[in-house]
């Protein structure tokens, strides 16, 4: 059944307004029509059937039938700080760091970052960046909508980190030879921890002086195994391997 996210605004008594991108979905991809069910979540969580009962060309009123309870969100809060990388890798980072479960994502702008977005730039790849979020977040039936921000640099994202207080881990190629810099033993140590900070460089990874930095503020130094990955690669599987050693959840629905 098709599932969108909506604002506690456009709810008035038992009915709700569908404007926008997700009129058109409905409307002009799904095709729907009156008397078709569609699912919504409101941020707080709540997840209801609702009816369409009367369509407009840019708009869609429905009725709201039947409140769900449901819970498809982690019991760890996952931030995942990633490098900003070429072409459709960061989309694509985005899309399965959401359905992976991620609670947030900070762009980071590296020394070795190719893209350089700031300004008005900035934000308007940032919106687009939230809409990807937001169609993953729907695909995978999650029940929060995990934000995108607009990029920052790599030394801001560690004073933020660090004002945070949560545990937070590095990846770096240089600590692969090193056993003690492993995953699943620092994953380990962890705990029942329901926080956890991931940082992930850009194509060439961080250079030694940012390394340095991580650790000079607090971050943990790990490594994904001897072999090299990708960036992407790197992205998604630290989120996946994270999020299977910390979370407390029965097994997911695979799509």
């Amino acid at each position: 059944m098709p599932r969108l996210f909506i604002e506690p605004d456009q709810i008035q008594e038992h009915q709700v307004v569908i404007g926008g991108d997700d009129a058109h979905y409905l409307l002009h991809v799904l095709r729907l029509t009156v008397g078709d069910n569609f699912q919504i979540v409101v941020p707080n969580g709540n997840e209801c059937t609702a009816i369409i009962v009367k369509t407009r060309p840019q708009s869609v009123l429905a009725e709201i039938v039947e409140k769900h309870a449901r819970n498809t969100e982690p019991t760890v809060q996952l931030t995942l700080y990633q490098a900003m990388l070429k072409g459709k890798n960061f989309p694509l980072v985005i899309e399965k760091a959401v359905e992976l479960g991620v609670a947030a994502i900070v762009p980071l702008r590296t020394h070795r970052t190719v893209i350089r977005l700031s300004g008005h730039r900035a934000a308007q790849r940032q919106r687009h960046w939230q809409k990807i979020a937001r169609q993953a977040a729907q695909q995978s039936e999650r029940m929060t909508l995990p934000s995108v921000r607009e990029p920052i640099d790599f030394s801001q994202a560690l004073s933020e980190w660090q004002s945070d207080g949560s545990p937070g881990i590095l990846f770096s190629a240089r600590a692969a030879v090193d056993a003690d810099c492993s995953l699943r033993r620092v994953l380990k140590e962890l705990g029942s921890s329901r926080h956890l900070s991931i940082f992930i460089g850009p194509e060439g990874g961080f250079t030694a002086q940012e390394a340095e930095s991580a650790i000079t503020a607090g971050l943990q130094e790990v490594n994904l195994g001897p072999r090299i990955m990708r960036a992407e690669t790197a992205a998604i599987a630290a989120c996946a391997i994270c999020m299977y050693e910390l979370e407390q959840l029965d097994p997911v629905d695979v799509k």
